[in-house]
């Protein structure tokens, strides 16, 4: 069995379109997406439509996709910019697509021919949702983010996780680390920076390939795309808060 495991696409379409076109041609049997399709970017829209079209994807939610389908978390914790920008964001998607989103599991455990792996955007309430709501440090529903990603903070993070595989994203760190379980980032395929460090236009996405004993190999690929059509639409499109977004997460300045 062969699955493309992809995280944070942030509405990034032409990174989104060179990674499908790479997974095809490696003809994979399924494609995992661990959240955050829209927010950041400037093509909300065509980036979630192109992912509800594809064949066997399969979704988990990402703090970005819950905001969107169930409501932004009140008080608000990100500033009036980025509030701005999550506003412009939602009104790009109609009514058809945040009812999709709101379908999308905030974790999944499968098993794939014989490895167990779990498949999240970060760490999770105590309910194993994004949306925690008992005190305005909660606000966000995740864990704190550790920066950078080590074992002993990725045991407690996803200390409930059943599989021998632990793929998430949302801090931006592409990783691959082994504690009680191997913790794999593939990196932020729709961003430009992974974390601090410039990487340029380069849709990165990991490979896992089972041998049917039990065994598998995990790959780390990177397709490149044209970043100046996704810099271009940032400033044609209005993107609220573009100039902070393309300093931290496209290197920018």
């Amino acid at each position: 069995m062969r699955v493309a495991i992809m995280t944070d696409i942030h509405a990034n379409l032409p990174a989104l379109r060179s990674a499908l076109a790479a997974i095809g041609e490696l003809g994979c049997d399924a494609i995992y997406h661990l959240g955050d399709a829209i927010g950041i970017g400037p093509f909300p829209a065509e980036t979630l439509g192109l992912l509800l079209a594809t064949p066997g994807m399969r979704f988990v939610s990402g703090n970005h996709d819950a905001w969107f389908a169930f409501g932004m978390p009140d008080p608000w914790p990100y500033g009036a910019d980025q509030l701005e920008h999550q506003k412009w964001t939602h009104d790009q998607l109609d009514g058809k697509m945040r009812a999709a989103v709101a379908e999308w599991p905030f974790v999944r455990e499968d098993t794939l021919d014989g490895v167990p792996a779990s498949f999240l955007h970060y760490g999770l309430s105590d309910e194993d949702r994004w949306l925690a709501t008992d005190s305005p440090a909660s606000a966000q529903g995740f864990a704190h983010v550790v920066f950078p990603p080590e074992v002993g903070a990725l045991d407690t993070i996803f200390a409930r996780r059943q599989g021998r595989i632990v793929f998430y994203g949302h801090d931006h760190v592409e990783s691959d680390l082994t504690g009680r379980a191997r913790y794999v980032n593939a990196g932020p395929l729709g961003c430009f920076m992974d974390f601090k460090r410039y990487v340029g236009p380069v849709a990165r996405f990991v490979v896992l390939e089972t041998d049917g004993a039990e065994g598998y190999t995990l790959t780390r690929r990177a397709a490149p795309y044209d970043g100046v059509v996704v810099l271009r639409a940032m400033e044609e499109r209005r993107v609220p808060a573009r100039a902070e977004i393309l300093k931290g997460f496209f290197g920018q300045e």
